[in-house]
């Protein structure tokens, strides 16, 4: 019998069928042996760590590693007591416009490596996270299921800059629990402080 390289829906059918009736039979067994039959050959290592982690072990474990690494002082600690040259990384900020997803982890995590790697130079790390808060993406979050026309330029305003606060909140705590080496606190710029708009205003 000939089957294709994409088997069709009547295939899967069948053969599900086929599963089904024959699970039990002999075939299935001399089947089973003969994939165990090189089992003992394979000289893997034993380890006690669980092949894999439930979503509440998880998060579990990931607040246990961060309070007991001590992520959240590695950044000050530097600024203390490292005294090799300073090397700055002023963060191109991603948009204050909803929860954290592959590409902020992937930005994150090449930044905080780059980091990393310069403080084990000797360098003095400068990092400044920041959020972008304006734009059209933010606006569109803020305002979705509203009528947009009944509502004044400001009101419009003070929505998007409290649906980007929100988004700051949110955004920053994943951010943490990466380990990402930091000043999250205080060290952090946001585009909708009026401090920083003024000085766009200057610069431009």
């Amino acid at each position: 019998m000939y089957y294709s390289s994409k088997p069709t829906p009547l295939f899967k059918i069948l053969s599900e069928s086929c599963n089904k009736c024959f699970k039990h039979t002999a075939a299935k067994k001399v089947i089973n042996n003969e994939k165990k039959k090189y089992s003992h050959t394979v000289l893997l290592p034993k380890t006690e760590f669980p092949l894999w982690l439930s979503g509440f072990k998880r998060v579990e474990q990931d607040e246990k590693i961060i309070k007991g690494c001590g992520f959240a002082e590695l950044y000050e600690w530097q600024r203390k007591h490292v005294s090799g040259p300073e090397f700055v990384l002023h963060d191109g900020p991603p948009y204050a416009n909803g929860v954290p997803h592959m590409g902020h982890a992937i930005n994150k995590v090449l930044k905080d490596i780059t980091t990393r790697h310069k403080l084990l130079q000797g360098h003095k790390i400068h990092y400044k996270p920041g959020w972008d808060c304006h734009g059209l993406p933010i606006e569109l979050k803020a305002m979705a299921g509203q009528d947009v026309t009944s509502l004044s330029p400001l009101a419009v305003r003070a929505q998007a800059r409290k649906f980007a606060k929100e988004a700051i909140r949110d955004q920053k705590a994943v951010f943490r629990s990466w380990g990402v080496m930091a000043d999250w606190e205080d060290g952090c710029y946001f585009t909708f402080d009026k401090a920083y708009v003024k000085n766009q205003l200057q610069q431009f």
